[in-house]
């Protein structure tokens, strides 16, 4: 909701509007109350930050929300909360934002009629006293682990408000809990971007709910770590010049006491290393894509989702606990809106500050229409628009990532630098080689990644790592029966011009399965398809885009001869690799009680002998 400054006059501060803090930390819970009676549905209540911004025009505030809307979320999202049994209404914010403000304060905007105008009018009915941020600039958020092709690394990413050198201590985690000699400090590098950085708006609006400093992306490569092995590491920053540090930075052993102990740290983590290349030890891991937040207008399927992957990465009694999460691209669904990245990684951090994330990029992190030009696209495609596909002719991609066009995501995220950065790469654990492409890209033959994917599958030592295993956004094959009124929809065609551009070489390099995500739903293609007909040598197609966004529409859904089994709910996908000629795949969705339950599994399995 936009408030205009010429629509607004000064209030009396009449109101009794309150707060029950005034000292927060992230993500710790506020109550905000109100008198029943001086409160209407189309009044506003709006956050600024620092608390002083409102002094600098009413439009200044970070985001802003009718009274019929907080009420409404209360009835949609357990995270807010209204009691009407009282004469106040307080509405309970459970997760106070990332804000890297010092101070903060809420306005209660009245709404009042004009007389002659049909536009809408407010004034001040009232505001709450500065609430201070602790630590609001070097507290760590957004921390995620990932791997690099070296089971002797783990890349350390984080983000806070300050610039300043990043650290990790971490030290080796022995059987019986202990620590395993003195611990290591280690340093990094950071980046971060602006709004002028990115292609187009909304992205590049500074408006309210639009665009808001990211903050500092801080990233530690950890090395000389031993494969297959535990560590227990936290993170915290330290002003140092950055000009002294080397690409990952020396060994900080210079840190006096001082020093140490006014180093905001993150809490205690632990994370294990890949084993060696060729382990043939089993493992699982998690898959899925398109998930969101519930605070983006999405429902709650984002964050039940992401609770049943961290109830199962609590779980002592597993066989094989899970050793990482693999999201297939439609990450957080930012869109432009800055402060989405930070909710959806505090969702997520739980998780990924104990495994690694690897990701593909999909449409909503890269597609754009203008503004990608002279270096901006962080892709290395040098035209306005980004990569638009030869045979879509009027149906064109557009402007899905809201003009962020992959900059937020390749700053955000480290992947292995055996491709082109986050958008495609490969990588090895024991032994499985994942290959992730983007279908955001041209896979034609004759372009880049065609080239790349060729080489990669090329090189593969099968007897390493016999299993291969390639992640895409979009799927080759789908579930759509096509319009309703008849004819191929845009993302059908997409998918069968995927098919028609590299499908064979998936075929020649005996590529084992096709994970994707794009459609919101889950579907299990029959095993070894190829143009169109099972059993002919291709791989398993799985699409599993259902850890949150909004379900698909029924009415593009249709049946196949090759859907085996088709799923509209929210759930993941876990993966078994039982050894070289076996792998077991589950779709887990959820009871009435958010527990997983076990809705599909296939058992792939292949020949090796020749």
């Amino acid at each position: 909701r936009k408030l205009r400054k010429e629509e607004m006059s000064g209030g009396t501060h009449s109101l009794d509007f309150k707060v029950d803090k005034t000292k927060i930390s992230f993500l710790d819970s506020l109550n905000l109350s109100w008198r029943k009676d001086q409160a209407n549905d189309d009044d506003v209540i709006a956050i600024y930050c620092p608390a002083d911004a409102a002094t600098y025009g009413p439009t200044q505030f970070m985001d802003a929300a009718t009274i019929a809307q907080a009420r409404a979320s209360s009835e949609d999202d357990p995270s807010h909360s209204i009691d009407y049994d009282k004469k106040r209404e307080e509405w309970n914010m459970k997760k106070f934002p990332i804000v890297r403000q010092s101070t903060c304060a809420f306005y209660f905007w009245k709404k009042i009629g004009v007389p002659g105008s049909s536009q809408d009018a407010y004034e001040i009915g009232g505001s709450t006293d500065p609430i201070e941020l602790l630590n609001a600039n070097n507290i760590p958020t957004a921390l995620h682990l990932s791997f690099t092709n070296d089971p002797t690394e783990m890349v350390v990413s984080f983000t806070t408000g300050d610039e300043a050198t990043p650290i990790v201590e971490h030290y080796e985690k022995e059987k019986d809990g202990k620590t395993n000699g003195d611990a290591s400090l280690t340093s990094g590098v950071s980046t971060t971007y602006l709004n002028d950085d990115m292609c187009q708006e909304p992205a590049t609006s500074i408006d309210p709910g639009k665009f808001i400093f990211p903050g500092y992306l801080h990233k530690v490569t950890l090395q000389h770590l031993k494969p297959d092995t535990e560590y227990t590491y936290r993170v915290g920053t330290r002003w140092m010049p950055q000009e002294i540090l080397g690409v990952h930075g020396p060994d900080v052993t210079d840190l006096d006491d001082e020093e140490y102990d006014n180093i905001v740290w993150s809490d205690p983590q632990t994370f294990r290393t890949s084993p060696l290349v060729g382990s043939s030890e089993p493992f699982r891991y998690i898959v899925y894509g398109d998930q969101g937040i519930p605070e983006d207008g999405w429902s709650l399927g984002a964050k039940v989702t992401a609770n049943m992957v961290e109830r199962e990465l609590n779980d002592e009694n597993v066989a094989l606990p899970i050793r990482s999460v693999h999201h297939i691209g439609d990450l957080s669904y930012a869109r432009g809106a800055a402060h989405v990245w930070d909710s959806w990684f505090a969702m997520i951090e739980s998780i990924t500050s104990r495994v690694p994330l690897m990701i593909a990029v999909g449409n909503h992190e890269y597609d754009h229409t203008e503004g990608g030009q002279d270096g901006k696209d962080p892709s290395g495609v040098n035209t306005s628009h980004g990569y638009q596909p030869w045979f879509t002719f009027l149906r064109k991609f557009r402007n899905d990532s809201g003009g962020e066009c992959g900059v937020p995501v390749a700053k955000r995220f480290t992947m292995p630098d055996n491709g082109n950065g986050v958008f495609w790469y490969s990588h090895d654990y024991a032994n499985v080689h994942t290959v992730v492409v983007s279908s955001e890209h041209s896979l034609r033959p004759g372009s880049v990644q065609y080239k790349w994917l060729e080489r990669d599958l090329a090189s593969v030592d099968r007897t390493k790592t016999p299993w291969v295993v390639l992640e895409s956004h979009r799927p080759m094959y789908d579930t759509e029966w096509g319009h309703p009124w008849g004819g191929e929809t845009s993302e059908k065609l997409v998918g069968r011009m995927m098919r028609r551009e590299f499908e064979d070489l998936l075929k020649k390099f005996k590529v084992d399965m096709f994970l994707a995500g794009h459609y919101h739903s889950y579907s299990r293609m029959c095993d070894g398809l190829f143009k169109g007909e099972c059993n002919k040598g291709g791989p398993q197609h799985i699409t599993i885009g259902t850890a949150g966004a909004s379900l698909s529409e029924t009415r593009i859904l249709g049946r196949h001869d090759w859907i085996e089994s088709f799923k509209r709910e929210w759930g993941y996908g876990r993966m078994t690799v039982a050894n070289a000629t076996a792998l077991h795949w589950e779709f887990v969705g959820y009871d009435e009680n958010g527990n997983g339950v076990v809705k599909d599994d296939y058992w792939v399995k292949r020949d090796r002998s020749d």
